[in-house]
């Protein structure tokens, strides 16, 4: 073998290929080694697995080697290395050729490498080979026609061009530091230095001087050709009479006129944008390539590490179709048994004597299949279920799952968990599942560590309902692997400009996603492309070709988390003949923010029903109505679907009462949408024209000696599951194995995941956060109870008259809504929406009847408060100089100034009056409670907290109302309270009254708006 090395010579014979590597934050600038064969000092050396070169310097050309070692007599492996410079020796074979920029690989020349003695001799015969037979290559120039494909052609030196445009994607990116007479200044410093360019400061006299020098040369340029002949640092062309040798036409993108001696722009391409959506199941399944993520539940995350799993069933043991699965135990269980016979007194049930036999045969099965392991399971080091599970029936209950944990002397069931929901039916975007749903659930708070068995149960046991599943297992949740990649391509067929990517991700601490892109213009010149830089979300590279890879690269330093792309938008402009956007589909009107718009099924847009003009909308009675413009009801609600109100519950022991009490404002807005403030249950709500509540606030203030739950809402938008009671919780000994949700008779036990919140609120308001999975199984529940056992709390909850009514054999009923309790809220007397979509309210603090508000952990509401409702806990805005009250009420506007709000309320002022005699009851209670107190309107400085503007009612008057007139005046409406004196005034931007109306007709004014016919629509 030596002698026929000492033939062959060093040299790689097959494989040992220098590829280009991701760059990382932890391994720098990488490139990899595929496996091969080479001779190295006359010995044979093989690898057969790749190998990872990392670190690289960056800006720099290196050269790839593979090292003879010690150990390659016996083992044939070689180490492989980088050098700045060309190793001759004959321990070392030379690979390839890389050039590194400032942050990835630039290009990497594999030709370069040492091939064994006979190979690099065939190779130079083929390169001397020509058809005709002669030792000279073929001259491109002279010898060929028509066209070759680029990957046709090989090595041209770049010098050899002599015209033409070469397209974007066939020149690389070029290293700053290998051009000549780069200077000392980075590309961020001249990026700096050319905004400034663009910064015309004609405060310079050189500027001005300069700038009047050239308009004198071009205007003699016309007259007198070479006028510029001798200056130096400076060019001055005139198409038409500067020599055309000074432009070049060939790669010029403006339009030049020899003719009439102007270079213009041409005009703005004409095109369509389109857009390619990424945002499910079915559209991330089609990615080009996918490595290390999962697609689930519409989003794309890091593969979960699945080294740790353990099999409950995969159902492959049957004996053959239609054959037992062997293993399971099916029974029945009753469920609810209300078999009787008991005595009927009533006169039309019976026909003789006093009572008739009442016979009663309701009784509910349950179907259970149990799986009992031949040995006991130790899951304690796994803390996720997986089920598989397909249906295609349109009817049936819930299908459930629990495991029981044995010892020698007790038996523990694990949390109901929801596999299957009531009249769901399956389905998944991957062709391959044929519509197996993949529930997943966290069972980390179970005991888990001796589980005997598995128990599948339905409460359905009737008619043709059937349910598939195809594996059980559970496996260890919290391990993903570190990085991942997800490529999607897209062929448009035509050229187009790639103008941005719109894309939405949540990324942890320690977990990030990048997303870049490379044009060509076919599919196979993509893996010869260059990559963009990284991309933001919307940023716009505008790059034209006809097909593009996006490539979205996941990482993680902690693998216990992910982070997770939630979507991916490609957009494109395309040419047409029409500018702008082509929206005619119900799928591309679906993609935009409608508001008040119906989209029909014949692609059309019109205004949303009803469609009110000159109609009415108002409060009365505790109830909200919409009259057309014939004074005909078309809409109303009175709020008997709405949560409890703490301060509702707190009187079920007397009286059970539902609904609004005090709905003393209501906004109607745009998009038919009513805002309205709930007085007396201190609580604010946006409801729909059906009556269906969108979003709701309200105050968890409502007490009692005895401590017992009042009032319990899930939020899905939060995943926050809050409790108010009657009395201050001890957060800290909060048992959340004593606590329980029930959906119908399957119950979600709480456990280690979920959260409890400890944000800054009235200490009687309890607040968990759930975990993923178990949000999941309430999302769109109905039926849902929350139980508290013996033990949840410090201290016990008693049962009483009222507290009976509250709690029921599953728990206390909770709604499920986007409502939040706050501590902003305490018998509002307003509610509006600003044009920042913050809420702001008026909160009344002089009361029909006292309500304390100085109770131990509770929070007080401040009289004027702005909130984002995305995040109600944090004030906006609050201000306490003005106050309302429930008699003479109040309202918030927004100054067309920017931060500017204008206020109608009172304020504390010993010039007040006295409390005036009336023969009205209602009327004295407010004289009574409004005494030291004076009307204002004032223009309030959200900056500076200043009234910038103030008029102050005459004693006895109070403004309820405040608006603006089409002229811009403020509309005020006045309550008396003690005689016939309430008015409507207009105020001008002095604060001098121009119109007075209704004096002598009006006692307390509600509302008073302004229309656009200039009249006013006055509420009293």
């Amino acid at each position: 073998m030596f002698g026929i090395y000492s033939v062959f010579g060093n040299g790689v014979v097959s494989g040992w290929t220098v590829e280009e590597e991701d760059t990382t934050n932890s391994r720098g600038i990488q490139v990899s080694v595929s496996s091969g064969l080479g001779i190295i000092s006359l010995f044979a050396a093989e690898t057969t697995f790749p190998q990872t070169l990392d670190n690289l310097p960056p800006n720099t050309t290196l050269f790839i080697f593979a090292l003879l070692t010690g150990s390659t007599v016996k083992t044939r492996a070689v180490d492989f290395t980088f050098s700045i410079v060309d190793i001759t020796s004959s321990s070392a074979v030379k690979l390839a050729c890389v050039t590194t920029g400032a942050a990835a690989v630039s290009s990497i020349d594999n030709t370069c490498r040492d091939l064994v003695g006979f190979e690099a001799i065939i190779k130079q015969e083929i390169d001397e080979h020509r058809h005709r037979g002669t030792p000279s290559k073929i001259d491109l120039k002279d010898e060929t026609k028509n066209q070759l494909p680029g990957a046709r052609i090989e090595g041209i030196d770049a010098e050899k061009i002599t015209s033409g445009v070469f397209d974007v994607d066939r020149v690389p990116l070029l290293d700053h530091n290998t051009l000549k007479h780069n200077g000392i200044l980075t590309h961020e410093q001249l990026d700096s230095f050319v905004k400034t360019l663009s910064q015309s400061n004609k405060e310079l006299l050189g500027e001005i001087s300069s700038v009047n020098l050239m308009k004198q040369i071009l205007f003699l340029k016309y007259k007198f050709p070479n006028v510029d002949e001798h200056m130096i640092n400076a060019l001055f062309l005139i198409p038409g009479i500067s020599p055309n040798s000074f432009i070049d036409f060939e790669s010029s993108t403006a339009n030049i006129d020899l003719l009439n001696r102007c270079i213009s722009g041409l005009p703005p391409k004409v095109g369509q944008f389109f857009s390619i959506l990424f945002d499910n199941d079915l559209s991330f399944n089609n990615a080009f390539e996918i490595t290390g993520v999962s697609i689930f539940a519409d989003e794309i995350t890091l593969l979960r590490d699945e080294d740790n799993i353990s099999t409950v069933d995969n159902f492959e043991n049957a004996a053959g179709p239609g054959a037992d699965i062997p293993g399971y135990v099916k029974t029945t269980e009753v469920v609810d048994d209300n078999i009787a016979v008991k005595a009927e007194d009533s006169n039309t049930l019976t026909s003789e004597g006093f009572f008739s036999g009442k016979f009663t045969p309701e009784r509910t099965f349950r179907a259970v299949y149990t799986r009992t392991f031949t040995s006991a399971q130790d899951w304690s080091n796994l803390d996720q279920l997986s089920v598989s599970i397909k249906t295609i029936s349109t009817e049936h209950k819930n299908v459930s799952v629990f495991f029981v944990n044995s010892d020698d002397t007790t038996s523990t069931d694990s949390s109901n968990y929801v596999i299957l929901a009531e009249n769901e039916i399956t389905s998944n975007a991957d062709p391959n599942a044929n519509n197996f749903a993949d529930k997943v659930f966290d069972i980390s708070a179970e005991i888990r560590d001796n589980v005997t068995q598995f128990v599948i149960f339905t409460e359905e046991t009737e008619g043709d309902f059937e349910f598939f599943i195809d594996k059980i297992f559970v496996r260890q949740k919290n391990l993903f692997v570190k990085n991942g990649v997800a490529k999607f391509r897209y062929s448009a067929g035509a050229q187009v400009t790639f103008h941005s990517i719109v894309f939405e991700t949540e990324e942890e601490t320690d977990t990030s996603i990048l997303v870049r892109a490379k044009i060509a213009n076919s599919p196979d010149l993509l893996p010869r492309a260059n990559f963009t830089a990284p991309l933001s979300p919307g940023q716009v590279f505008s790059l034209d070709g006809t097909d593009i890879e996006i490539e979205v690269a996941f990482e993680t330093e902690d693998v216990k988390k992910t982070p997770i792309l939630k979507f991916l938008d490609l957009r494109l402009l395309a040419v047409a003949e029409f500018n702008g956007f082509d929206i005619d589909t119900i799928k591309e009107w679906e993609q935009g923010d409608t508001d008040n718009i119906t989209i029909e099924a014949d692609d059309n847009v019109v205004i949303s029903t009803p469609i009110n003009v000159d109609g009415l909308y108002f409060s009365n009675k505790d109830a909200v109505s919409e009259n057309d413009d014939e004074n005909i009801g078309v809409f109303g609600f009175s709020g008997h679907n709405l949560p409890i109100a703490p301060k509702q519950a707190i009187n079920f022991g007397t009286e059970r009462k539902l609904g609004f009490n005090g709905a003393f404002s209501v906004v109607r807005s745009f998009n038919k949408h009513f805002l309205v403030a709930d007085n007396g249950n201190d609580r604010i709500f946006e409801i729909n024209s059906d009556g269906e509540m969108l979003k709701g606030f309200g105050s968890p203030r409502a007490f009692s000696d005895d401590f017992f739950p009042l009032s319990s809402v899930y939020n899905p938008e939060t995943g926050i599951l809050a409790v108010a009671f009657t009395k201050a919780i001890d957060k800290e000994s909060v048992n959340f194995d004593k606590i329980a949700i029930f959906i119908g008779s399957t119950k979600i036990q709480f456990g280690s995941n979920d959260i409890l919140v400890t944000e800054k609120k009235s200490d009687n308001i309890l607040e968990i956060l759930l975990t993923i999975d178990n949000q999941k199984q309430l999302k769109n529940a109905s039926g849902v109870t929350v139980n508290f056992a013996s033990g949840a709390f410090a201290e016990g909850i008693v049962l009483n008259e009222t507290s009976r009514k509250i709690l029921g054999a599953f728990g206390m009923e909770c709604f499920v809504g986007d409502f939040t309790y706050v501590d902003t809220i305490d018998r509002p007397v307003f509610v509006n929406k600003l044009d920042s979509g913050n809420w702001i309210v008026a909160n009344s603090s002089i009361s029909v009847s006292d309500v304390s508000t100085t109770t131990t952990g509770i929070v007080a509401a401040a009289p004027l408060v702005e909130f984002d409702p995305s995040d109600p806990n944090n004030i906006v805005f609050s201000y306490g100089k003005i106050q309302f009250s429930d008699f003479s009420l109040g309202s918030i506007i927004e100054h067309p100034i920017e931060d500017r709000l204008v206020v109608a309320g009172v304020f504390p002022s010993d010039i007040g009056l006295g409390v005036l005699e009336t023969s009205n009851i209602s009327n004295t209670k407010a004289l009574e409670a409004l005494a030291g107190f004076r009307g204002i309107v004032a223009i309030v400085d959200k900056v500076t907290s200043e009234q910038v503007f103030t008029y102050n009612s005459p004693d006895g008057l109070y403004p309820s109302d405040v608006d603006f007139d089409i002229a811009g005046n403020i509309l005020v409406s006045e309550s008396d309270f003690g005689g016939n004196g309430g008015r409507v005034i207009k105020l001008d931007s002095f604060g001098n009254i121009i119109q007075q109306f209704g004096n002598g007709s009006f006692r307390a004014i509600n509302d008073a708006k302004a229309r656009i016919n200039n009249n006013i629509l006055i509420s009293a």
